[in-house]
């Protein structure tokens, strides 16, 4: 996705050399309610194993609720003050907010933006930006997609499929006459207008990240109410996150892979590591930062007793 950022116009100049005062520049970005997303699925797996460990089960309604946040989209019933209370400081809902009764969320994300000097403002500030230009870090890809059974033809598929050569005859002769009545159909339309395309082959292209670029990732979390049960379990995510990769599409082919430096700042103390890329592999720092280790065993610990009937009473649509 894009988005528009102000930038200065006497930084842009027209090939003949006059000033070209547009007012934006384009920057890809992530957009900060898919990252959410993922990381409330991720912690919502998180639940379910610990669910599977008591060998407990819970409502369709409760599994929906912790996957998507509000099922429903309004509020459903009413809320007693302890409910609300109770649900404030849930390690979960209380750290993604929503349900049945939209609470409010601890956990805010930010778009992710490339750390270069055009994203200065939209960036944290303490970030080091790279001079590299907006327009130059993405790139086209083209590819030819062609149909499969010209190259079963070669390969002896009379020996797989029934009646092989009538049938891909019949489905040939099929698509040649599509082709033919779409260019009949052209022929009659008003300039302008499209046509639906069926064929043996065709040309397509998709717009991509150029590797190496870095990218912002920037959350905070109160932790007021969920203590640090809810904080673990926001860690383990994020580790789940930066392990399993795959951001935006074709991961079938590669596409999506990142490499995690990630630092947790608590209480405005100096950054401290919290996922690290070690040998090719985005690692949790588990050991040398007390916080950490502290808040994981919080959520251990929280994992290993777990509610299933508070989930089903916070989670209730009625």
């Amino acid at each position: 996705m894009f988005t528009r950022k102000p930038i200065p116009a006497d930084e842009l100049v027209e090939s003949n050399g006059d000033s070209k005062p547009l007012p934006f520049v384009e920057l890809p970005f992530i957009p900060a309610n898919s990252i959410r997303g993922r990381l409330r699925r991720f912690a919502a797996d998180e639940i379910f194993q610990a669910i599977i460990l008591q060998e407990k089960k819970i409502t369709l309604g409760t599994l929906r609720g912790l996957l998507c946040g509000a099922v429903t989209g309004q509020p459903a019933g009413t809320c007693s003050v302890e409910d609300r209370l109770a649900s404030a400081k849930h390690f979960y809902l209380g750290l993604f907010g929503g349900g049945p009764r939209l609470i409010q969320s601890s956990l805010s994300v930010c778009d992710s933006y490339p750390l270069i000097e055009e994203a200065a403002g939209v960036v944290p500030h303490n970030l080091p930006l790279h001079p590299i230009r907006a327009r130059d870090i993405t790139q086209a890809r083209y590819y030819r997609k062609l149909e499969d059974l010209a190259d079963y033809i070669r390969n002896g598929s009379d020996k797989v499929v029934d009646n092989f050569y009538a049938a891909a005859s019949e489905y040939l002769a099929g698509l040649e006459g599509e082709q033919s009545k779409r260019a009949a159909e052209r022929a009659e339309k008003p300039a302008g207008e499209k046509t639906k395309k069926t064929g043996l082959k065709f040309f397509g292209a998709i717009e991509m990240v150029i590797p190496g670029v870095p990218f912002s990732f920037d959350l905070s979390v109160d932790t007021e109410f969920i203590g640090l049960s809810g904080l673990g379990l926001l860690i383990q995510s994020i580790s789940t996150f930066t392990k399993t990769q795959g951001l935006g599409g074709l991961s079938r082919v590669g596409f999506g892979r990142f490499d995690a430096d990630l630092n947790l700042i608590a209480n405005g103390e100096l950054p401290a590591p919290l996922i690290k890329n070690v040998n090719g592999v985005n690692t949790l720092q588990e050991t040398g930062n007390s916080l950490v280790e502290e808040a994981l065993q919080a959520w251990a610990e929280v994992a290993g007793t777990l509610d299933v009937n508070e989930l089903e009473h916070l989670f209730r649509l009625e």
